[in-house]
């Protein structure tokens, strides 16, 4: 077992696996394989290779061999949670999940991977309710920008021009090839934060250019 943690009180243990040859960790990377999405296998599979070999390189973690493996995680809540059940209960015992970056699929492994005592390590997990650490997604860090940015520079603006009422409008389908309803959760996020500030009157509204 590797010894880690993650924000919150409980201790993050990363397993690893004993044979024969040795100790083994295996990275789970769970994307989706079609290149309609801009997070495909294909598209990110090199840089988590790279990473590796880097890592070796420099004897991070000296004795654990790192290997990867895949799975196919469509960009689709249920599809993707099925594909970390599979390989945490059927298959191999994971040491860290790398992905998923939809959405609708971070939040379903990223609230099973604390049980499982499994970090989860992606670039996407956009939404505002998708940083509580502290509660459903404790062993989630996500790695890039997320929609929180997005409203703290939205608000900020707001409050430095003392504008008061906002109108947000956004295209429902915009910005599909990152994930479904991309917009959509980012005028949700504005949204959300607005309403708890009492000086801000802000609305939202769909919008389908013709």
């Amino acid at each position: 077992m590797l010894n880690g943690a993650h924000k919150g009180n409980a201790s993050l243990r990363l397993h690893v696996n004993t044979t024969k040859s040795g100790d083994v960790a295996y990275l789970c990377v769970l994307v989706p394989s079609s290149d309609v999405w801009m997070f495909s296998l294909k598209r990110i599979l090199p840089a988590v290779k790279m990473a590796v070999a880097a890592v070796e390189a420099m004897g991070i973690l000296p004795n654990v061999e790192l290997k990867i493996v895949t799975g196919n995680s469509r960009c689709n809540a249920r599809d993707g949670a099925i594909e970390a059940f599979e390989y945490y209960y059927n298959r191999k015992q994971i040491s860290v999940f790398l992905g998923p970056v939809c959405d609708y699929v971070v939040a379903p492994v990223s609230r099973y991977a604390p049980f499982w005592n499994i970090p989860v390590l992606s670039p996407g997990g956009f939404a505002h309710d998708l940083g509580a650490k502290s509660s459903e997604y404790a062993t989630l860090t996500r790695l890039g920008v997320t929609f929180n940015g997005l409203t703290r520079s939205v608000l900020g603006f707001a409050e430095r021009f003392r504008l008061r009422k906002g109108h947000v409008i956004y295209h429902p389908q915009a910005m599909g090839d990152i994930q479904p309803n991309f917009c959509y959760l980012a005028a949700g996020a504005i949204l959300h934060a607005a309403r708890k500030n009492s000086r801000l009157d802000f609305v939202g509204s769909s919008y389908f250019p013709s």
